[in-house]
């Protein structure tokens, strides 16, 4: 039997290219554009714009002098100079693909959720969601969190679940218990008796993340009564039914059919599940709070002290995202969606922890040219609730006068500030990955041309590691 090729597609190199990089005949990369429905013409565009952005500088760039240091045709950055400049976005969709859709007789608004929607348009149905999350029953969910309550509680997921969890644990952190949002790899290093001494809500959106079910199987073993389940579909791949079903553990399954797909990062059923735990926690019937997804309504962006230069976000590739009290899981969704879509490296800390030391990335990423040749590539994230004003004004004056800082902020001081946050931080990034960066989070490219998410999550197993060696023991002996 013939060895099966793997192809490892690189978007920025021609066919011939591809074909040598791979060992193979040139007529097999066409057939594998074809067949995966790949656009080369939009692919071509796209490289094209990057390379001229690479050398291209706020206010001081001419088309000419982009063309000279590009090596581009002055004729084509003519013709794309309003998405060089970032005057209109170029976002790099497989118009084949959806062509091909549609020939097999899907509708419109079917090819519209296999080709992925646009990250700023997913957030448009954000209220939607929000009004979807008020209808549902949680009271079963919120008889689980009550029930004793003194004890500490884990909110266990992966990837973009953790934004939910870090919630889930804030929220029950203000009451007796201790919460703590943790991945089922972590969850490895645990001993068994600190599991028993606590509860566990395990969070999984289709219950077939290999991870969720064995952080399943691990605390039901052990706190089978105090084991429950977060999860959003039925059917044949949630691995997660059977173990419920044997060992009747308490589950709580809110139906996002009215929910389109997000694509690569979770969107819709991220605020939908916010939704959920915030009318859990709080006994709301509702989410009272008024959304404006005008991005000048969500954010500031400007210079730490007037009289400096501003870069444009295309020059920014690393954020410092500080936070406080509610503002932990807005935290931790900006550095998931911005690392995960590859538009840029995200710290997060606290104001407090930042001033140890932290502070140095900035003020060493913050350059000080007047005749502004070199542009800053960092910008600080300040997330502020009414808690956190006095002392984010308290860091402004300690950092270079030249920093970006981007400022989003909430009148809300309770659990609601988290989501008002939340929606406001997605707005930006939104407009920083669209905008700036060419980037559709919900249908990010790789080196590859196409991305294959259960490839490293189906092919980097920790399950065996923990069998073999359990939690973590003061004293360990050696087992291999």
């Amino acid at each position: 039997m013939p060895k099966k090729v793997v192809i490892h597609y690189d978007p920025t190199k021609t066919v011939a290219e591809n074909a040598t990089n791979n060992g193979v005949e040139k007529s097999t990369i066409r057939a594998y554009i074809k067949r995966n429905g790949i656009d080369r013409k939009g692919e071509a565009q796209f490289n094209i714009i990057q390379q001229c952005r690479k050398v291209y500088k706020v206010r001081t760039s001419t088309q000419s002098s982009v063309a000279r240091e590009s090596g581009v045709s002055l004729s084509t950055v003519r013709k794309y100079w309003a998405y060089i400049t970032g005057e209109k976005t170029f976002v790099d969709f497989d118009t084949k693909k959806a062509k091909r859709y549609q020939s097999q007789g899907f509708s419109k608004e079917e090819v519209k959720t296999k080709t992925h929607v646009l990250f700023s348009e997913a957030l448009e149905h954000i209220p939607d969601v929000l009004k979807y999350a008020e209808q549902e029953d949680v009271s079963a969910l919120q008889k689980f969190i009550n029930e004793d309550n003194n004890l500490p509680m884990f909110f266990i997921g992966s990837g973009g679940m953790q934004t939910r969890c870090h919630y889930g644990a804030m929220l029950y952190s203000t009451g007796k218990g201790l919460g703590q949002a943790i991945t089922p790899y972590s969850l490895s290093s645990l001993s068994d008796d600190v599991i028993k001494g606590g509860k566990s809500l395990i969070m999984s959106s289709g219950g077939e993340n290999k991870d969720a079910v064995y952080a399943l199987g691990r605390c039901s073993s052990l706190i089978p009564s105090r084991t429950g389940v977060y999860y959003h579909r039925d059917g044949k791949d949630n691995e997660m039914l059977p173990i419920i079903k044997e060992r009747s553990l308490p589950s709580f399954r809110f139906h996002n059919d009215n929910i389109h797909g997000d694509g690569f990062v979770s969107v819709q059923s991220k605020f939908y599940g916010m939704g959920i735990l915030f009318r859990a926690f709080t006994g709301a019937s509702t989410i009272d709070l008024d959304i404006d997804l005008n991005p000048a309504a969500c954010y500031v962006y400007s210079i730490n002290k007037e009289g400096t230069y501003l870069p444009s976000f295309d020059h920014i590739n690393h954020f410092q995202v500080i936070y406080g009290s509610y503002a932990e899981p807005v935290a931790v969704d900006m550095e998931s969606v911005l690392t995960e879509s590859g538009v840029s490296s995200v710290q997060i800390c606290d104001y407090r922890n930042y001033c140890h030391g932290r502070f140095m990335f900035a003020a060493l990423h913050t350059r000080h040219n007047e005749l502004k040749r070199e542009v800053s590539d960092v910008a600080v994230v300040l997330l502020q609730t009414p808690r956190e004003r006095d002392i984010a004004q308290r860091l402004r004056k300690v950092l270079p006068p030249e920093t970006p800082i981007i400022t989003i902020e909430t009148e809300h001081n309770s659990p609601l500030a988290t989501i008002d946050l939340l929606v406001k931080a997605n707005v930006l990034i939104a407009d920083i990955a669209e905008k700036y960066n060419g980037i559709n989070p919900c249908d990010p490219k790789n080196v590859y041309g196409q991305y294959f998410k259960a490839r490293p999550m189906n092919n980097v197993s920790f399950v065996r590691d923990f069998q073999k060696w359990g939690g973590l023991s003061i004293i360990q002996e050696c087992k291999s």
